[in-house]
């Protein structure tokens, strides 16, 4: 076994996973129409400027 490959063993052992999280909102129709225009605004979807919302990376 090469060196990299026992490195690469080593690593991917003390790798934390990654926690993911799924969040369910319901908006109403005027709240959502609004969030959409923002997103298509920035050239995104709904989901990514949530994403990007919750994450601390609003667009500005």
């Amino acid at each position: 076994m090469s060196v990299l490959t026992r490195l690469e063993k080593r690593l991917k052992e003390k790798a934390k996973p990654r926690l993911e999280e799924r969040l369910t909102l319901r908006l109403d129709p005027a709240t959502h129409s609004a969030l959409e225009a923002l997103a298509r605004e920035h050239g995104m979807t709904l989901s990514e400027l949530a994403r990007e919302a919750l994450t601390g990376g609003v667009p500005s």
